[in-house]
């Protein structure tokens, strides 16, 4: 597994004293994602989501600075499709879009790299997927709930500073430093069968 997963544990979350559980939770909850070996954190989902499609979307808004030293707001909406085999193997396709550029990736078993070349890893827990992806400075977390049934789902979106750090994305052109960032607009559907199919 990635190195920066091994060793990004236990500093993700800067919060207040009223979150402090909360912090707790969400650093043993990434802690047991990141020590898992590369297989486990691609597999282990329940049997009743086999062969069947999570669709995800939300959206980041903020102000960053670009590599060229430009200060300005964005907007950046995210897609994730994750198919998930009759055999319980993970496939996912993530995409990334803003005014400025579209990117993307498409994720395999025990793939510890997503889009962008961020360092990632998921894992199901009960009846939760947790993913976690590690940028050069924070993170992001993705908790998707399902109903009893894996019929229906919900997901959230928090992004978590390592300690006093700011946020920074790194990318091809250069190192983008995030100021403010938040979340919107988070939704998630199942589908049966593979959404890849055919193309």
């Amino acid at each position: 597994m990635d190195k920066r997963l091994n060793t990004y544990y236990g500093k993700l979350f800067s919060v207040g004293r009223h979150d402090q559980r909360l912090c707790q939770f969400l650093i043993a909850t990434i802690t047991f994602i990141l020590l898992a070996t590369p297989s486990l954190a691609a597999g282990g989902a329940p049997p009743a989501l086999y062969n069947k499609t999570i669709n995800l979307s939300w959206t980041y808004s903020g102000v960053g600075t670009r590599p060229d030293g430009k200060t300005g707001n964005f907007t950046v909406a995210v897609s994730q499709t994750i198919y998930i085999s009759s055999a319980g193997r993970e496939f996912a396709r993530s995409k990334f879009q803003s005014a400025r550029r579209t990117a993307g990736k498409d994720i395999g078993p025990g793939d510890t790299t997503g889009a962008q070349g961020f360092a990632r890893a998921d894992r199901f827990v009960g009846n939760q997927m947790i993913g976690v992806t590690v940028w050069a400075s924070g993170a992001r977390q993705m908790v998707v709930t399902f109903d009893p049934g894996y019929t229906s789902c919900s997901v959230s979106v928090r992004v978590g500073k390592e300690g006093g750090a700011g946020l920074r994305v790194k990318r091809s052109e250069g190192t983008y430093t995030i100021s403010s960032l938040s979340t919107s607009g988070a939704t998630c559907s199942i589908q049966n069968g593979n959404a890849f199919a055919g193309q």
